[in-house]
């Protein structure tokens, strides 16, 4: 991360150190809707509430979000996007994650029927995906060049948040730590848990990520970039990420 700033400055000098895109938040309203709050964030005051809700409508046939469901939402509403992951379809070695298999209500092979589909449809119904490994100042480039927000899958349970309370930060970061090693005794890491966060700024000069959490009321938050960088290439995430236009 180190020389993260001199090669972005070298290679884009109209790159600012710091960046912060204004975006209204949206809590989800369960469980399995952060994607769903995170695509509401990304599109609130460009197209109405009603419109977006009728697409997920639409498009959603349960509870189930994948990040290629919210593409297709994309394309349904008519909003340049393109999907980032290393994986095209649903990977077989999510067949025994407990994340993925303890939250479909059939089985994984069902799912996984229903997602392929989608991936071999994508063309025809104006979704664009790419199978690509994105670097962290791709990310930066983009926020800062089109200034637009990214909805990024993260492994939850490797994110640190850091809050401007000090004290719900502290809290955050003790919550943390049943995933490490205290002292002899080894603690298994906890499980992959999927969620979806709306990077919205960085800061170069202190390595960090600025996003929204649809999972809280609306306290600013960011992480380090090593964080961010552990929680969306996690196994289990695919490193998938939301761009748009």
């Amino acid at each position: 991360m180190d020389g993260l700033l001199s090669t972005l400055k070298t290679q884009n000098n109209d790159i600012p150190d710091n960046l912060s895109l204004s975006i209204s938040h949206v809590k989800q309203g369960g469980n399995w809707d952060c994607g769903i709050a995170c695509l509401h964030m990304l599109l609130k005051g460009s197209i109405t509430q009603d419109e977006i809700n009728f697409a997920i409508k639409k498009h959603l046939v349960d509870e189930q979000v994948w990040t290629v469901d919210l593409a297709y939402i994309c394309s349904m509403l008519g909003v340049q996007h393109k999907l980032f992951t290393v994986t095209l379809g649903a990977n077989d070695n999510f067949s025994e994650e407990p994340f993925y298999v303890d939250r479909l209500n059939e089985k994984f092979s069902t799912e996984k029927e229903r997602i392929n589909k989608l991936f071999n449809e994508a063309t025809a119904n104006k979704v664009t995906i790419k199978k690509k490994s994105i670097k962290l100042e791709e990310i930066i480039i983009h926020l800062a060049v089109n200034k637009r927000p990214l909805i990024v899958l993260i492994d939850d349970t490797k994110m640190v948040r850091i809050y401007s309370n000090p004290i719900t930060s502290l809290c955050n970061k003790l919550k943390s730590l049943d995933a490490v090693d205290v002292g002899d005794t080894a603690v298994e890491p906890r499980p992959f848990w999927g969620h979806y966060i709306l990077v919205t700024g960085y800061d170069l000069t202190k390595q960090t990520i600025k996003f929204k959490d649809p999972s809280n009321d609306g306290e600013k938050v960011y992480c380090s970039m090593q964080c961010f960088e552990e929680a969306r290439k996690s196994f289990g995430t695919d490193e998938d990420i939301l761009f748009t236009y």
